[in-house]
């Protein structure tokens, strides 16, 4: 059976590490060929701009967008 693997993952953290996180995966992913897709909270995107445009041309890259700070609805 053949098929595509896509990966995702939730970037979170509004932190330094988001960026070595990035990079890495674009490593790895592109070392694979194989697709990814990152979903960012708002805040992430405040605070590490320069991160995410480094791999936002990224062709095997898809990026989804969480709320601004992925507060948890049930625990308002």
């Amino acid at each position: 059976m053949s098929g595509t693997t896509l990966l995702g993952y939730d970037v979170e953290k509004a932190s330094e590490g988001t960026a070595g996180f990035l990079v890495g995966a674009e490593d790895l992913h592109d070392e694979l060929g194989v697709p990814w897709t990152i979903y960012l909270t708002g805040m992430t995107a405040e605070a590490q701009p320069d991160a995410i445009r480094r791999v936002l041309g990224n062709p095997l890259l898809t990026i989804g967008q969480h709320t601004y700070s992925h507060i948890l609805l049930k625990s308002i």
